[in-house]
Order: structure tokens, then C-alpha cells, then sequence
């Protein structure tokens, strides 16, 4: 099946920013079929690397010259439109897509295309979904943003009739995609510049795409919250199939009998009021149960096996940097350290509590790294909640992610903040520093979380 062209001569597609977990998929995605790819970003990596490996000419800056050969420019929207591969394009009348609309193009001839959006459990979700599917042998193609542990490559091109993506709400492109079944996790306050500051326009524009003519099939909307509830209460009477999961035996889908137990996680669904017992993950948490439950009810169906879902949930092994975990000798004490991509309020409080089930009576060591300022100053009080649950909170310097400065929404506002409830919490302005005060500070057999979304993953080569 020839998803784009139906000519013999293959296009040429460059991405500006290439290097993103977004645009890297997509490029992928794109390679393997057997499209020209090239790229370019302000700094080399190992998906750069990966890229250049299976095929990609890419350029470790943005320069006019590089668009020669490209016969369309994708972009996203962290690029600022000075660009000056943009701008080439521009002038000379390229074709010109946002990342969502190469997306939508990428993926338009796929009967069976199934969406994961929402706040939080995204990545996750998706890897789930395209490891049953793979087990069940229906050789499904993808595109996700993030790094599984089960899968190659975080994209994949078949001809087979599904695809799984991930439907990106944070800038509300998620609107320019058409698909059949679709997966919103949750609604929770996040990238609210997008939506005017207000929640009802957030939940408005979750409405607008499930409620899409395209979405004929599965629609299942997760968690406990009143945003859910009154999601569900404005597209059903549009769309009926819409069912609720999670942990309320008032929802169509929910699941019971939760424990951990010996490095796993037990629990039991209600589906279609029937009690299917014994499913087994090996990632932590309530969270995580909510996000099997996901995958399980889509799964099931479209018909693949119980045998088969129960199997491939107990060999899913999670995905980088969502509770990777590291039993190491530090500083000639032995700790556990989780590597944890959470930064909402929401996602750090679901790592808290699975630590506390994995790690019963542990000391807690938690290196946080604030994302973004926009963030922080939305959620500036639900931050200072969640980061003094811990014995010993380390802050480091906010990552940016291309924002200006935002006055009282920086990491050391956020730790005079906390210094008013937590007696040790310390601040830090870098990996390094942050290194030697862990040294200083840990003790044998703690716990130590190194969370954020920004550069603070490197802090884990500095540790194991």
C-alpha cells in the first residue's frame, strides 16, 4: 500500500528540529517507506544518530541550503518562524506542513487508525496498544513519543490496516487529524496558553475532536475527574459508544482487587459486567492500571485474544524514562534510583504513591526539575503540594524549553516556596551540583527519583 504518492519517484521530505522525539517518528516513519529524509537541529543525539543510520541526511544547524533537494518542509510548532529553513520555503512556495498535518497525511489511507491523547499516559498507552497488537501478530504500524523498551524503533511503517498514534493536545493540532477509534486518558490543566487559561476551552476542544465524523469506533475516556465526567456528558449524546474507565464501579470499564506484589502489579476488570480476573503489568502504580485498562478494553474489542493481552501486558516493559529503575552503589551506599519523566502535579503524585507501593518505608530522595514556566506559574501551588510530600526535595534550575523568564514562576521561586513547609529542601543550578549534593545527602537505602522533562536525564550517567 503506498500511503502518499502512487508515482515511482519517491519523495523528499526535511525536517527542521528533526531531532525531537515528534518529528524523529515521523521521519522514521518515513524512511521505512522508502521516502528521502533529511533534517536538521541544533545539536547531534542518539535519534540523530539512529536517523543518519537507517538513511537520513541530517544537518547539526537550520541553514537556507539545506532545503536543495527537499520537495516539502516539516516543522512544528517550537520553531519560531524566523527559521531560515521556514523562510526558504516560504519564499520559494514549497510545500509547507505543520508536524499534526504530515501526520494526518502520513497516515489518511489506514482504515483502522487509533488516537491516544489526553494530559498524561500517552507514550505509554500507544506502546501498549502496538505491543498487543504486535503479539497478537497484526503487525501494526506506529508513531510514538517516547522510547519503548519492547519496540525497535518508536515508529513503524506496515501495511496493515492499523496504526496507532499519539494525538498531540498541547497545541491543539490533534484538530487537523481524522481517525476511527480514539483514547483521550485524561483532562488535566496543562499547556493552558493554548487554551486561553480556560478549562472550558480545553474540554471544548477534546469535545471537538471526538465528537469528528471520522470517529466511528471505539471512544474511551479515562480517570475520576469532573473535566472527564463533563467531557463524557457533552459528545454522548453526538457519540453514544463513549465509555468511562478507571477505578469507580460506576464506570463502564473499571478495575479492581489493585496491589503490588513481588515487582508486579495485580489487579482485576469489570468489562461489559463481567469480571475478567488476574492481569499482571510490570510498571507501578494506580496510573499504570488506568493506562493497561485503556489498551485492554480497545484491545479487546477488536477482537484479539485474552490469552494473547494478558501475555504481552506481563512482557511490556515500560518505556524510557517513565520509572526506570536502577539498583546501583552510590557513593559506597546502596540505593534505588528511578529515572522518571513526569512534570505535572498529576504525574508526580502518581510516581510518589507507586514508589510508596514498590519502596514501602523507604527514604525518599526526590532531584526535581521544573519544565517550562508557563507551567509552574498555572499549577504553582498544586508543585508546592506534591514536592513536600518527600524527606529530601532537590531543586534544579528551571528548563526552559525555548520559554522567556516569567518572574515567580522559576525553580527558586518555587524553593522559597517549599522552604516555608520543608526543612530539607535544597536548591541547585546544575547536574553537577546536584550530583555532589546527593552525595552529601544520601544514606543507605534510600530512594532517589530524578524527575523532569528537561536536560536532568543526563543526571542519570552522572549516578549509575
Amino acid at each position: 500500500m503506498n500511503i502518499i504518492n502512487t508515482s515511482h519517484i519517491k519523495p523528499h521530505y526535511h525536517f527542521i528540529g528533526i531531532g525531537g522525539i515528534g518529528m524523529s517518528a515521523l521521519a522514521i516513519f518515513c524512511l521505512q517507506k522508502g521516502y528521502s529524509v533529511s533534517g536538521s537541529d541544533v545539536q547531534s543525539s542518539e535519534i540523530t544518530e539512529k536517523l543518519i543510520q537507517l538513511g537520513a541526511k541530517i544537518h547539526i544547524e537550520h541553514h537556507a541550503d539545506h532545503l536543495i533537494h527537499a520537495d516539502a518542509v516539516i516543522y512544528t510548532s517550537a520553531m519560531t518562524k524566523d527559521n531560515p529553513e521556514y523562510q526558504q520555503a516560504i519564499a520559494k512556495g514549497m510545500k509547507v506542513y505543520h508536524r499534526a498535518e504530515f501526520l494526518a497525511f502520513l497516515i489518511k489511507n489506514y482504515s483502522e487508525i487509533i488516537a491516544i491523547t489526553g494530559t498524561h499516559g500517552k507514550t505509554t498507552i500507544t506502546s501498549l496498544i502496538a505491543h498487543i497488537m504486535s503479539e497478537a501478530e497484526l503487525n501494526p504500524s506506529y508513531l510514538i513519543g517516547g522510547i519503548a523498551h519492547n519496540l525497535k524503533y518508536h515508529a513503524y511503517a506496515s501495511n496493515s490496516p492499523f496504526v496507532t498514534i499519539e494525538a498531540d493536545e498541547s497545541d491543539a493540532s490533534f484538530l487537523k487529524l481524522n481517525v476511527k477509534h480514539l483514547i483521550i486518558s485524561n483532562v488535566d490543566l496543562d499547556h493552558m496558553q493554548t487554551y486561553d487559561h480556560k478549562i472550558d476551552e480545553l474540554i471544548n476542544s477534546f469535545a471537538q475532536f471526538a465528537t469528528r465524523d471520522t470517529i466511528s469506533g471505539e471512544i474511551l475516556i479515562g480517570s475520576d475527574t469532573e473535566n472527564a465526567k463533563r467531557l463524557i456528558n457533552k459528545i454522548s449524546f453526538i457519540k453514544p459508544q463513549v465509555r468511562h474507565y478507571g477505578f469507580n464501579p460506576n464506570m463502564d470499564i473499571y478495575a479492581l482487587n489493585y496491589r503490588q506484589l513481588n515487582q508486579q502489579t495485580i489487579f482485576d476488570i469489570c468489562y461489559q459486567g463481567q469480571l475478567i480476573q488476574d492481569f499482571r503489568l510490570r510498571l507501578p502504580g494506580k496510573h499504570n492500571v488506568e493506562n493497561a485498562l485503556a489498551a485492554i478494553a480497545l484491545c479487546l474489542k477488536l477482537n484479539i485474544s485474552l490469552g494473547i493481552i494478558k501475555k504481552a501486558l506481563t512482557s511490556f516493559t515500560g518505556i524510557y524514562r517513565r520509572f526506570d529503575h536502577y539498583e546501583h552503589t552510590l557513593n559506597h551506599k546502596q540505593v534505588d534510583i528511578i529515572d522518571d519523566y513526569g512534570h505535572h502535579p498529576v504525574e508526580i503524585n502518581s510516581t510518589l504513591e507507586a514508589i510508596e507501593k514498590r519502596f514501602p518505608n523507604r527514604r525518599l530522595v526526590h532531584v526535581y526539575q521544573p519544565h517550562r514556566y508557563t507551567r509552574t506559574r498555572d499549577l504553582f501551588d498544586d508543585f508546592i503540594d506534591c514536592l513536600a510530600t518527600a524527606d529530601i526535595v532537590i531543586l534544579m534550575s528551571t528548563y526552559a524549553a525555548s520559554e522567556a523568564t516569567i518572574e515567580g514562576a522559576g525553580a527558586h521561586d518555587l524553593f522559597n516556596a517549599l522552604c516555608k513547609k520543608h526543612k530539607q529542601c535544597f536548591y541547585v543550578e546544575s547536574i553537577e551540583e546536584a550530583k555532589v549534593k546527593l552525595d552529601q545527602l544520601i544514606t543507605e537505602n534510600d530512594v532517589i527519583l530524578v524527575q523532569g522533562a528537561g536536560d536532568i536525564a543526563k543526571l542519570i550517567e552522572h549516578l549509575i
